[in-house]
């Protein structure tokens, strides 16, 4: 499940991952996404809270992650992953290979830093 929060006049996305992805997760966001990109053309930042991660919920979910991924990454300047374990550090280097936007890995005692960097601050 995840929340999230466009801060459309900044061009930024925060979103928040509680558990297990599922596929409707990306019909909940996509839309919102879409509707940013088509009224600024981009999305400055993305941030992710993936504090409370814990993978997808089958197959199906990972395949829609990724077509999700596929299909939005080349709007997107900046990812910032907000984690809490010692795995997620590699998430830049993971994510540099299938994306166009650039990603940083910011521990949890840093979000408000994640904040600003997605934002060019």
């Amino acid at each position: 499940m995840i929340d999230f929060k466009p801060f459309v006049d900044e061009g930024v996305v925060e979103v928040k991952v509680h558990g297990r992805l599922e596929s409707v997760d990306f019909q909940k966001v996509g839309p919102v996404m879409d509707e940013m990109i088509e009224h600024r053309g981009k999305i400055k930042g993305l941030l992710l809270n993936i504090t409370e991660f814990e993978g997808w919920d089958g197959v199906q979910a990972l395949v829609t992650h990724l077509k999700f991924v596929k299909a939005h990454h080349q709007y997107i300047e900046r990812v910032a992953a907000v984690g809490n374990k010692v795995w997620m550090q590699v998430f830049p280097k993971l994510v540099s290979i299938f994306v166009k936007a650039e990603p940083r890995y910011f521990d949890i005692d840093q979000l408000d830093a994640a904040r600003k960097w997605v934002r060019g601050h």
